[in-house]
């Protein structure tokens, strides 16, 4: 959907690790895929890009790549997994749908690459999110706390 969609306009950069049991030569002669592998750096990858896209099915700990991508300035379509795990709500903070419903993850995709005040509007919770969340003050009143000071 989302090619059909956006057509040209798509673009997708996959990074990160990808284990030995996945597969993705499928998209290595795409036009519009590209296959990065683990980056060790990128700031870059995020400010090349509109949107970051975490399908992520199976998770355990803290999301921290969407913290991040959060942090750089790009709005987020994830899976309703990571949404929970981040406490944070659909349509406010981020957009998310169920890992088994592609169609709906693809519709959140191409909304945030059409609708500029929906991506202005996610972006900037999201920041906010991550300021009161992640911030200094919140750490700092955390080890005060547990020092008891």
């Amino acid at each position: 959907m989302v090619e059909q969609s956006l057509g040209w306009e798509t673009r997708l950069t996959i990074a990160g690790y990808i284990a030995d049991d996945v597969s993705l030569d499928q998209f290595r002669d795409h036009p519009r895929v590209t296959l990065r592998g683990t980056v060790a750096e990128l700031e870059r990858l995020y400010a090349s890009h509109r949107v970051f896209v975490a399908p992520t099915r199976f998770a355990a700990g803290a999301p921290y790549k969407v913290h991040e991508a959060a942090a750089f300035g790009l709005p987020v379509v994830a899976t309703e997994l990571l949404r929970e795990q981040l406490s944070w709500e659909n349509g406010t903070d981020l957009l998310a749908a169920p890992a088994n419903d592609p169609a709906e993850f693809s519709k959140h995709i191409v909304t945030l690459y059409r609708d500029p005040a929906e991506w202005e509007k996610l972006r900037a919770n999201a920041l906010a999110r991550i300021q009161t969340e992640h911030g200094r003050a919140p750490y700092e009143a955390a080890i005060k706390h547990a020092l008891g000071l």
